[in-house]
């Protein structure tokens, strides 16, 4: 059984092709959602949501109202599904040499989520923007 202060999880737009099984909770060992030759969830989850007036509840893997999705921010349409937000791939930097990618915690940021790190970050930044330099920001959390 989910309970209510699992981390919220929500689905749009997703579809399951030809699965046994679309969803399951591996603690409870308890399918959600079964599977089957074709499985669209427009929008499903589980977690606390809120309505338009600000009253909250705990869905428990259900079909929660979808958010409107402005035509200027989707992109194409895919195989039965709606248009989702529009994605593109992560760039890969293969041909950039290592000279120009600046790693924030090398040059001086902590992020360690305690550190006040604007001072760093805003200097790395402004020779990121001089030299057409690539930042890197890895696992850490910058104040």
């Amino acid at each position: 059984m989910l309970k209510e202060n699992a981390t919220s999880f929500l689905l749009q737009n997703v579809g399951f092709f030809n699965v046994q099984t679309a969803i399951k909770d591996e603690g409870q060992k308890r399918v959600i959602v079964a599977g089957g030759a074709e499985i669209i969830l427009e929008s499903w989850g589980f977690g606390k949501i809120n309505n338009a007036t600000g009253h909250s509840s705990f869905i428990n893997g259900a079909k929660i109202p979808g958010m409107n999705r402005t035509t200027a921010l989707l992109g194409a349409a895919y195989n039965k599904m709606k248009p989702n937000l529009f994605t593109r791939r992560r760039p890969n930097y293969y041909d950039t040499p290592q000279t120009n990618i600046m790693n924030v915690k090398a040059l001086g940021a902590k992020g360690d989520g305690v550190t006040d790190d604007t001072a760093a970050l805003n200097a790395i930044l402004a020779g990121a923007a001089n030299t057409s330099s690539i930042v890197y920001f890895p696992y850490g959390v910058c104040k």
